[in-house]
């Protein structure tokens, strides 16, 4: 058997990763599959179509029905699940564990008594590691029960080897990457443009992602501010959760900049690939991301992508044929950017065509094979 282990199911990077990962592992061996997920999402179905799924921490606390909701709370049945998970590992013992992120060690202690071999895969880098560590206690207790690590580009190598003194040898880096699917829903642009209050003659730059320090909305939000004066450029940031803290501060920021009526919100959703096809640009304001998969996503439509420099792995991807890397956190810049790409039509569409390109070079089996190999020492 082969277990991995997820952090959750939600529809950001890792998960979507994983996921990738296991079906192609399942592709290439007869091996029984068991996924534990920290916590479970809206990808959890698709998890179970690739093996036999396991839940860590359910939401008691969020029980609907108040008599229920105590009695889960009074009974503990996050500890009692898991005690079930791990008797259900003692008897039936992997021969090899996936982990994916950091965020699982509190996971990876319980199963350490398995001594079954530990390869994690870590798609985060120095900050976001330390804050895990810092509030969970958990980024040193991957690091000390992996035996393998794998990252998504080189400067999640970089990261491991310098901020955390992870040995280079055990350390491989397989890029992260997306399926190759040919977009066969069009969009009406006009339409979609409409459903979402946006004029059809607008040229709209976007985003992706969790709103937050870390993915760079303030920045986004600064870029939007500076081309506040251009009429015809608007903003759409792609995957807001209303739920949370930092989109309660993200529309504080568009009332207090005034920019109301330049900046869309858009919510979670599967597909998202009718938003990249009616972008012009793509913003990359992330502070700190090993590899977003969202940059492949929005080049593999054609979309020219700006980053940071000094900001993760973007920098490994986008180069002069399919965008502008600028110096880090330079928003102004940043701006001019996007501002050259809109007045340049000739341009934009060099730049698409460059992205488009760009992306083939990354969106491949290379990264797969690669994992492939390392599980299969363990098999």
């Amino acid at each position: 058997m082969i277990l991995f282990v997820g952090h959750d199911a939600s529809l950001s990077g890792a998960p979507k990763s994983l996921l990738l990962i296991i079906g192609h592992i399942s592709q290439n061996y007869k091996e029984p599959i068991s996924i534990i997920l920290k916590e479970g999402g809206p990808l959890e179905e698709e998890y179970r179509k690739l093996g036999n799924v396991f839940l860590w921490e359910k939401k008691w606390y969020y029980e609907k029905k108040l008599v229920k909701r105590l009695k889960n709370r009074l009974l503990n049945n996050n500890k009692r699940n898991q005690n079930k998970v791990l008797r259900y590992f003692t008897r039936n013992k992997p021969k090899v564990i996936f982990n994916n992120t950091v965020v699982n060690g509190a996971i990876l202690e319980k199963l350490s008594n398995l001594d079954a071999p530990v390869i994690s895969r870590i798609p985060e880098l120095e900050t976001v590691m330390k804050i895990y560590q810092v509030r969970f206690n958990s980024t040193n207790k991957v690091l000390k029960y992996s035996s393998n690590f794998i990252t998504p580009s080189l400067s999640g190598k970089k990261n491991l080897i310098d901020n955390f003194n992870i040995s280079s040898e055990k350390i491989e880096v397989a890029y992260g990457t997306i399926l190759k699917k040919p977009n066969l829903n069009k969009v009406n642009n006009k339409a979609e443009l409409k459903k979402i209050g946006i004029s059809e003659d607008s040229f709209v730059v976007g985003a992706c992602g969790g709103l937050g320090w870390r993915k760079g909305s303030d920045l986004f939000l600064n870029v939007a501010n500076y081309l506040n004066g251009v009429e015809k450029i608007v903003f759409m940031w792609i995957g807001v959760d209303k739920k949370q803290a930092s989109y309660l501060e993200f529309v504080s920021e568009v009332n207090k900049l005034n920019l109301n009526s330049k900046v869309f919100l858009i919510p979670y959703e599967k597909d998202i690939n009718k938003y990249y096809q009616i972008m012009d640009v793509f913003l990359m304001t992330s502070r700190e991301d090993p590899f977003p998969l969202v940059n492949l996503e929005a080049m593999k439509n054609g979309i020219p992508v700006i980053c940071f420099k000094d900001s993760g792995g973007s920098e490994e991807l986008v180069d002069a044929s399919s965008g502008f890397v600028v110096p880090y956190a330079d928003t102004e810049k940043m701006a001019q950017k996007v501002n050259d790409i809109f007045s340049q039509p000739k341009l934009k569409d060099k730049l698409s065509k460059g992205a488009l390109k760009r992306s083939d070079k990354f969106i491949s089996n290379k990264s797969f094979d690669l994992i492939n190999q390392i599980i299969e020492k363990y098999l």
